[in-house]
């Protein structure tokens, strides 16, 4: 782990030594959002501690840009996942867990990435829908095996991005395989189009992953599925297919989104289905504030989640904000019990979580 941070602060301190050269820039950037997190339930106790990424991934990294030409560019990005509460990488084994990428293009032909890089569905659903809200319009679901949260990406992949075209871009994907999970079996597929027009912003993306691993016990409490008993362990499916909709409108002084999302696991010819709903908005008042009301609904085959999450957030700058987020989900249906993506299983059908923090771009 330490060796990650020393070659990791290697790199870094070689791009601030060597900010620009001619045609070219090299920016380092960042999030940082910690807090106090209190939980009602979880293992059947309550917790208080220190958490990060209440409103949104923390993480640093790296751009660069190279003027090619002609109107053509190329560049690089390399981003991490961190927790500033404990001075580490989410992930120790690798670097840039986030992304890894090269890219060239221009604004008329597109632009075409090669590396490691998040999945469409993230890019494309809540990313593209939320902005510039204080945090995602769309929450993550049980088990975020759609990907709105961004925790699986594309390792060994092919991107290509459309020039923006009557209001219309497009996206496709593909991954060669990943080490990580199943070696060149773990092919990825994915395609995505975005369109928007004055206030209005809509999306469509589908993902198919083959060799995927799913801990769906673990993550939300559920015994059954796929008519057997589940393991603790995460169990690897042969195939996960996701597809998802948005759409969100924006004013001056207010945004609302709404969007659905549909998974397919199959695992030896049978199949589980999750489907989310989500619909929230964001009021932006005088002096910095803004109120952000947000419901969601999951089903997977039966077990069923409803959460409302709210939060207050006072801007101090531009970079900086201070904020109070609440959620409370409860479980009914085939769902014995409340299950919070990243929170933890609760031992009852309620599960209630306040956090309280500091977020902080750069």
């Amino acid at each position: 782990m330490k060796y990650s941070f020393y070659a990791f602060t290697a790199v870094l301190g070689v791009a601030m030594a060597n900010p620009s050269w001619a045609e070219s820039s090299v920016n380092i950037y960042g999030y940082l959002d910690t807090g106090l997190q209190y939980v009602s339930n979880v293992g059947g106790q309550s917790a208080t501690s220190m958490e990060g990424g209440a409103l949104a991934p923390e993480r640093i990294g790296m751009r660069g840009v190279e003027g090619l030409g002609n109107g053509l560019k190329a560049g690089f990005r390399l981003e991490s996942g961190i927790l500033t509460n404990r001075g580490s990488l989410v992930n120790s084994n690798r670097m840039f867990n986030r992304e890894s990428s090269v890219f060239i293009g221009n604004d008329g032909m597109g632009t075409l990435s090669l590396g490691r890089m998040p999945d469409l569905m993230y890019e494309y659903v809540p990313k593209f829908l939320s902005p510039p809200a204080p945090s995602a319009l769309v929450n993550k679901h049980p088990g975020n095996w759609d990907n709105y949260a961004s925790q699986y990406q594309y390792s060994n992949a092919v991107k290509y991005e459309s020039p923006e075209f009557a209001g219309f871009s497009l996206g496709a994907m593909y991954g060669f395989g990943d080490d990580q999970w199943a070696g060149p079996k773990a092919i990825t597929k994915s395609l995505g189009l975005r369109f928007r027009s004055g206030a209005w912003r809509m999306s469509a993306t589908h993902s198919e992953h083959r060799q995927r691993p799913v801990a769906i016990r673990a993550l939300t409490g559920v015994q059954e599925a796929f008519g057997m008993e589940l393991p603790m362990t995460p169990l690897v499916v042969d195939t996960l297919s996701n597809s998802a909709v948005g759409v969100s409108y924006r004013a001056a002084d207010f945004i609302v989104a709404s969007a659905f999302s549909y998974t397919r696991m199959k695992y030896d010819d049978r199949t589980a289905n999750q489907r989310n709903f989500d619909v929230g908005g964001t009021y932006f008042l005088p002096a910095g504030m803004a109120l952000q009301l947000m419901y969601t609904h999951s089903n997977l085959d039966g077990a069923r989640w409803d959460q409302i999450t709210a939060l207050g957030a006072y801007s101090l700058s531009k970079r900086t904000k201070l904020y109070v987020k609440t959620m409370y989900q409860h479980a009914s249906g085939e769902a014995d019990y409340a299950a919070m993506q990243n929170i933890g299983v609760s031992s009852s059908r309620s599960q209630a979580v306040v956090n309280a923090g500091i977020s902080h771009m750069f």
